[in-house]
């Protein structure tokens, strides 16, 4: 009986970390400048797996992603380097849905992971809908 009520105990601490929020979001293009999602979500039809690595306020921090387009549909499982699950977030159309795993606040969030992965993917054309005036997109020899 004991055991039975530690299980339950458990399981409903684990299911109030979990929160699913939908809404069409913004994201941040430089600290002043927020901009809204392009509606388009995959150029094609793609599964990767990458390590996103950033800098904030002189702190490294590193994210697994687990990215997969398919019928226009984005998907993108947020985990740690070490495997834990952070969030998955689904795009389709304007609107993103995130589901939170862990229930703590990440240094990068969720829709802003999805905004560099549609900057990194879709084309020329379909970043530079979304940008304000006065920005544009310009290639680079490294």
């Amino acid at each position: 009986m004991k055991l039975t009520i530690l299980l339950l105990i458990c399981i409903s601490a684990l299911l109030s970390c979990t929160s699913i929020e939908r809404k069409s979001e913004s994201v941040w293009l430089e600290p002043s400048v927020r901009i809204h999602l392009p509606e388009e979500s995959c150029p094609y039809d793609y599964e990767k797996d990458e390590l996103l690595t950033w800098q904030k306020d002189g702190d490294k921090h590193s994210l697994r992603v687990e990215t997969s387009c398919k019928n226009q549909v984005l998907e993108i499982i947020g985990l740690l380097p070490s495997g834990p699950r952070l969030f998955t977030a689904k795009k389709e159309g304007k609107n993103v849905e995130v589901l939170s795993e862990l229930g703590f606040k990440l240094p990068l969030s969720p829709t802003q992971v999805t905004w560099n992965i549609l900057f990194a993917t879709l084309k020329n054309s379909q970043i530079i809908s979304v940008l304000p005036n006065g920005y544009f997109l310009e290639d680079k020899d490294n």
